[in-house]
């Protein structure tokens, strides 16, 4: 059920909350004061749902590591909510893995990290979910017109597959639009989330995607190099560039690495690569990717960056290939090829440069739609 709160403060705000909440909500939760305030309130054609009248948990600093000792402790009723503040994303998984165990709970996290546990609640059966059709009424609440719109909340259901993006950070990434949308437009059971994971997480994350069963992850930096662990088989080329970005859940996790082929397939659109000078800038999974890749293709390649300690000593090139996700202070060389394969950076210093000495340039808009077809077919879909 995905209930609507009507947080006011005025009469105005509060009649153009429940015109959109009865477009898209189930029911409404009005905030008691706004009740008790002789505002004339519209006519309200859900139903209205009092969660003073439910027993209730709420924690607005963490979540307890024990939540099924939590849930002994609440009163035996046929619906029971959890509120708890999700510091890291492994409190989220941890809560939908309650609700997955519990049908008679309202399981949900705050923050940021939170997000996660009110998407997939269907999914997981909580059985309800508070959204925003104003301002939140609390941190990390979304708002219900992108619950339904991006991902397309009412239609997930136990069978729903789940895919999703791990890395630090991940805020950069419009995964979550470019794979749901594709899901959409194909008409596919599935939906596609993001989640910030901190390195020490990673064994216990693990743990929870597959109770979760969770069906593939996108993996972004700085995460690709450190899968290996995790996996139970790996790539021919994954295991050669020495990094994944791609995670395939079954009877075993496959890893995979979408982002060598990815970028060079763009690349090779434009120009062959057999015998180009290729300089690629950076040292991480990205890099390592691209490196193999171009030299498998016949490139002449060079590897600059900070950890290699040549950065400042870039030599002569024909094809520039960044994978910094920073600024890089470099000026290109006149008529060469700039390749950013990083997401929005059309206007970031090293391109502007490069537009001022008639380079032709390369974005990373291409590189991520040619790596995700490549996710997709790997995840069957």
């Amino acid at each position: 059920m995905l209930i609507a709160c009507i947080t006011g403060p005025d009469f105005p705000s509060v009649k153009k909350q429940l015109e959109k909440a009865h477009a898209l909500c189930d029911a409404v939760e009005i905030r008691s004061d706004l009740l008790e305030k002789d505002l004339d309130l519209p006519p309200i054609h859900l139903p209205i749902i009092d969660c003073s009248e439910i027993p209730s948990y709420h924690n607005y600093e963490e979540t307890p590591k024990d939540l099924d000792a939590l849930l002994a402790s609440m009163p035996k009723e046929n619906v029971v909510k959890i509120a708890t503040m999700a510091n890291c994303i492994t409190d989220s998984l941890r809560m939908l893995d309650l609700v997955r165990r519990h049908r008679n709970v309202a399981g949900m996290c705050m923050g940021p990290y939170g997000a996660i546990t009110r998407i997939l609640a269907p999914i997981y059966g909580s059985l309800m979910t508070f959204a925003s059709v104003g301002n939140p009424a609390a941190p990390g609440q979304l708002d219900a017109e992108e619950l339904i719109e991006r991902y397309r909340f009412k239609k997930l259901s136990p069978s729903t597959k789940v895919f999703g993006l791990i890395g630090n950070p991940v805020s950069q990434s419009p995964s979550h639009i470019t794979h749901n949308a594709h899901f959409q437009n194909l008409d596919l059971d599935a939906v596609y989330v993001k989640m910030k994971v901190q390195e020490e997480e990673l064994p216990l994350f693990f743990d929870l995607v597959k109770r979760l069963d969770f069906k593939g992850l996108s993996v972004t930096i700085p995460h690709k190099e450190k899968m290996f662990p995790f996996v139970d088989q790996v790539e021919e080329k994954a295991q050669a560039i020495g990094a994944i970005n791609t995670l395939t859940f079954g009877n075993e996790i496959i890893g995979a690495n979408t982002d060598a082929d990815g970028a060079l397939d763009v690349l090779e659109k434009r120009i062959p690569i057999l015998g180009k000078k290729v300089v690629i800038l950076g040292a991480g999974g990205s890099a390592k990717a691209v490196a193999y890749e171009a030299k498998r293709r016949g490139a002449e390649v060079t590897l600059c960056s900070r950890r290699f300690g040549n950065l400042d000593q870039i030599p002569p090139y024909e094809i520039l290939i960044n994978t910094i996700p920073v600024d890089v202070d470099h000026d290109p060389i006149p008529g060469s090829i700039i390749y950013d394969i990083n997401f929005n950076r059309k206007n970031c210093p090293l391109m502007e440069r490069a537009r001022a000495k008639n380079c032709k340039l390369i974005f990373g808009e291409e590189m991520f739609q040619a790596q995700a077809a490549m996710q997709f077919a790997r995840w069957s879909l």
